[in-house]
């Protein structure tokens, strides 16, 4: 439930009310703060940043039609509205019979001096049938319409200067059957209040069934060019009391609370009182307002995979069920001892590996999260176990995050995505229909998604004439992978991490690919292209500005199993993004194959990073203030660690900027002479060293542990060919991480 504040003592300190007239205000603002606005929609469009969705029930009923013109609502808020520009989109169907609707909307505008625009309509067989119209038309005059048994009932009011005075204005029409049953008492409420004129034409005597046709609601039917927001649908009649609510609600930031373990009034209102399920702070949260969410698991459904966290406010995870601001929460435990995750598995058997096919998760949801509204920001959670295994349609994209394709402006931050398995963008799935879209992901761990394309990201504009705008900045790409799909006959292409495509006619990309890490990914299949790691082409579209710096590519391989490119193609007809110029960067990267697709790159380094099991750079690293400060995106200030961005002077390449603490430690066992022999071996490693040893761990290139042992003499005859990586501990804590060769 939204609050209002009013600051009453500012007033009586000015003098300007007296105190009897401030009573009375604040019995009228305390009534508003406690009303109950109605929140059983079946359809409601907020336009926020310029969405389409139904946000009471994404994909049914959301409006069709291109990205809309953006125009500021009642309260300011940029790009929160739209003028309807004469387009028509078609919406929310209502099936069966419907003798009682309400919908509820904001006009601003002047009215038509020539031929009448409709404002909406709801009407059966698209236009013919029974149903409900609003109508402006010259003189200022708004026109209300019942048609019931193939007959209008219509009634105007002329000369209405207080609803066209440019102005923003709310209009209510409610339907229902009278206390007779027989006939219609319709309503029409014009800010808050009924008016009785527009109301008084539009009742009906005759008894038949209303809209039993599949009527359709419709923006505009009719050339109408005005201003409109906040449309909402019932299947029922609104009472005078809650036409007055939806009218005097104002909006004002909320946080609400979400802890899985709470054990108070579950109304979300504080930690101790927080919701334990997540849908329940959704449910009533907006743009406005922000969800924080204590560490622990959710799940979308006990059972149905058909079911997500639909999100359409800032989502912040991370918290240990304390904090009373955000910047209390600690960085450093966000994937750890506070982690929040949102999983897809939702009967909690899925098999270790992630294949396609796999039985064990044919429980999992779709899409965990979808994203519905516009310049939204997701923070601190890891979203895991997505599923989306459908052979046609959108429930093949985006098993992770699946953002609805109207989005056009998202945020993902400290955030963890893997896991996920679809055809394509298994992880973060950013397609858009958007004229201009901008999308930003900073300080992510994306892995171990698989797909048969771009199993981390997915961005591109379907559809042409577009600007598209992604940055990615300070995140580390391991272990994703694709790969074919034998049962669904489906090849893999490649981009295991990432794919930025500017496919159609006059769609233009800019793309800051910025202090990354991409490692152990593998893309493979039978499908054609390059199968890099990162796929940057165009079809018919246009390079914009792209800067692609300050990366590590390291240890990625293709469908060969060899050494991946980094940069490339995933289609044969596609052009690759092969040369650089003033307005394409590509400078400071540290790539084993020397990013060879692409011509006039700049200080692009092929010496090893020397990165410990967690693909951070250790003493010595060549990557260690190797990169350009001035490519960095603007606002980026810290590093995947939430450390400062820049140390020494000069930022490091890669996701990480390096701990010389960390540096210390391996600077002090290297002098004290550590050596492995024979490298490579196919039986016995040797670890030489001056210090007493305390524990090794090996790890596989994907970073899974596969031996431990407190042995100089280590048996790895059982280890399959490879590379792998050991991290040696001597009895002072000191660690070194080191790469073997089993052969």
């Amino acid at each position: 439930m939204k609050k209002i504040t009013c600051f009453h003592g500012h007033i009586i300190k000015k003098g300007l009310v007296s105190q009897t007239k401030l009573l009375v205000m604040l019995l009228f603002i305390s009534s508003l703060s406690f009303a109950q606005v109605p929140a059983d929609a079946v359809a409601k469009y907020t336009f926020n940043g310029g969405s389409l969705i139904n946000v009471a029930d994404p994909g049914n009923g959301d409006l069709s039609g291109a990205a809309p013109t953006l125009r500021p609502d009642r309260f300011g808020g940029t790009d929160n509205a739209i003028r309807a520009n004469a387009v028509t989109r078609n919406g929310y169907t209502f099936t069966g019979y419907n003798d009682e609707i309400s919908i509820s909307f904001w006009i601003a505008g002047s009215a038509p001096t020539g031929t009448a625009q409709e404002i909406f309509d709801i009407r059966e067989s698209n236009g013919s049938g029974d149903g409900i119209s609003m109508t402006t038309t010259t003189s200022n005059t708004l026109v209300a319409n019942f048609i019931n048994g193939n007959t209008s009932h219509q009634s105007s009011q002329s000369n209405f200067l207080s609803v066209f005075d440019g102005g923003w204005h709310h209009i209510v029409f409610t339907t229902k059957r009278d206390a007779t049953g027989i006939a219609f008492d319709n309503s029409i409420y014009i800010d808050g209040t009924l008016h009785t004129t527009l109301s008084t034409g539009i009742d009906s005597n005759i008894n038949q069934p209303f809209l039993n046709n599949n009527a359709t609601f419709r923006v505009s039917p009719n050339d109408y060019y005005g201003n409109i927001d906040d449309i909402e649908i019932f299947n029922r009649t609104l009472t005078a009391t809650e036409v007055q609510d939806i009218y005097a609600h104002i909006p004002v930031a909320d946080i609400f609370y979400v802890d899985a373990s709470a054990t108070g009034n579950n109304d979300g209102t504080s930690w101790a009182d927080a919701f334990t399920d997540l849908h329940s702070a959704l449910a009533i949260s907006d743009l406005s307002d922000q969800v924080w969410i204590a560490k622990g698991t959710y799940k979308p459904h006990a059972s149905d995979r058909n079911e997500s966290f639909v999100v359409n406010t800032n989502l912040y995870g991370g918290f240990a069920g304390t904090e009373v601001t955000l910047s209390e929460r600690d960085m450093s435990l966000i994937h750890t001892t506070n982690e929040t995750i949102l999983s897809g598995d939702l009967l909690g058997d899925d098999s270790a590996a992630v294949d396609f096919n796999d039985p064990s998760r044919d429980d999992n949801s779709t899409h965990v999260v979808e994203i519905t509204t516009n310049n939204l920001t997701v923070d601190g959670v890891t979203i895991r176990d997505g599923n989306a295994d459908a052979t046609t349609g959108d429930d093949r994209f985006g098993g992770g995050l699946f953002k609805a394709v109207a989005i056009a402006n998202f945020t993902i931050k400290n955030s963890v995505i893997k896991n996920n398995v679809a055809f394509t963008g298994a992880g973060l799935n950013l397609t858009t229909t958007a004229s201009e879209s901008n999308m930003i992901v900073d300080a992510c761990i994306i892995e171990n998604n698989l797909a048969n394309a771009a199993a981390g990201i997915d961005y591109h504009r379907s559809g042409s004439v577009a600007t598209m705008n992604i940055t990615v900045t300070n995140t580390l790409f391991k272990s994703n992978i694709t790969d074919n799909d034998a049962v669904k006959n489906r090849n893999g292409v490649g981009a295991a991490a990432l794919r930025l495509r500017a496919y159609f006619t006059s769609v233009t990309l800019n793309a800051d690919v910025v202090n990354n890490t991409f490692v152990n990914n593998i893309s493979a299949g039978s499908g054609g292209g390059d199968y890099p790691v990162v796929d940057i082409s165009r079809n018919n579209g246009e390079w914009g500005t792209i800067t692609v710096a300050n990366n590590i590519f390291w240890a990625n391989t293709d469908n060969l199993a060899t050494l991946a490119k980094a940069i490339g193609r995933t289609a044969t007809n596609s052009t690759r993004f092969g040369n650089t110029s003033a307005s394409r960067i590509v400078k400071n990267n540290t790539d084993e194959d020397g990013l060879s697709l692409i011509t006039g790159t700049t200080a692009t380094d092929t010496t090893d990073p020397n990165l410990d099991v967690d693909f951070k750079l250790t003493a010595g690293s060549t990557s260690i203030d190797t990169g350009d400060n001035g490519l960095i995106p603007a606002g980026i200030t810290t590093d995947l660690l939430f450390n400062p961005r820049i140390f020494n002077t000069t930022v490091d390449r890669g996701a990480y900027e390096y701990d010389p603490a960390l540096g210390v430690n391996d600077l002090i066992i290297s002098e004290n002479g550590i050596k492995l022999y024979p490298n490579p071996t196919s039986s016995i490693l040797n670890i030489e060293m001056t210090q007493n040893l305390k524990h090794v761990s090996i790890y596989s290139i994907l970073g899974a542990e596969v031996l431990s042992t407190q042995d100089k003499t280590i048996d790895v005859s059982g280890l399959s060919n490879g590379v792998f990586l050991i991290k040696i501990e001597d009895e002072n804590g000191n660690v070194s991480t080191k790469r073997f060769v089993k052969k």
